[in-house]
């Protein structure tokens, strides 16, 4: 299992640097061979789609996503907002963990203490650690709860994601609107053979 920070961009470098406890200085994502980007479905997002911002306004929303890869790894993410850039624009903050086959899923996860001095804004970024795991701890976090027991639930879906977005051209397979629906037509399916043992008995 490894775990990376993937860094606000403050700057407006154009590249999100990732760090992990492996690394003497972040790397641009890019480069960092440790992140199985080819590997990644349409529908995993680096951070968090924009529409998504827009609508939790909360400084505090995490937004999390699980994904089975061809290679039998996953990847788990967690996004928050990092702050704001020189524009005034939102910039994100995203620890990932990577798991080999067979590896279980760590939650909350486990994050350093103490950053590097060569991580740039540090002192702002671990109190944006700090309040990720406050809000997955609490109870605003019952979506992404329910995403890690739909994880370990459904073992043959390969995408999950704590919200639906409607701007995703491909969708994970599992959010907890599609919960409700599975529930829904769940429902539905009972209540027809309930009346057909009914009509049968009539």
């Amino acid at each position: 299992m490894k775990f990376l920070l993937l860094l606000p961009d403050f700057y407006q470098s154009g590249e999100i640097n990732a760090w992990s406890g492996g690394m003497s200085a972040p790397v641009p994502v890019s480069v960092c061979k440790d992140i199985p980007l080819r590997e990644l479905p349409d529908c995993f997002v680096l951070g968090i789609p924009e529409s998504l911002l827009r609508v939790n306004i909360e400084k505090d929303f995490v937004y999390a996503q699980y994904v089975r890869l061809d290679s039998k790894r996953s990847v788990l993410s967690f996004s928050i907002r990092g702050g704001n850039d020189k524009t005034g624009r939102t910039v994100v903050l995203t620890i990932l963990q990577l798991l080999d086959e067979g590896e279980q899923l760590m939650f909350p996860p486990e994050v350093p203490s103490n950053l590097p001095d060569s991580i740039s804004e540090r002192n702002a970024i671990e109190d944006r650690i700090g309040s990720m795991l406050n809000s997955l701890q609490s109870d605003s976090s019952s979506n992404i709860k329910d995403m890690i027991s739909a994880v370990k639930k459904y073992p043959k879906l390969r995408s999950f994601a704590s919200e639906h977005v409607d701007s995703l051209a491909q969708k994970p397979q599992w959010t907890p609107n599609k919960k409700k629906e599975y529930s829904f037509m769940v429902g539905i399916l009972v209540t027809f053979l309930l009346l057909m043992v009914l009509i049968i008995e009539l």
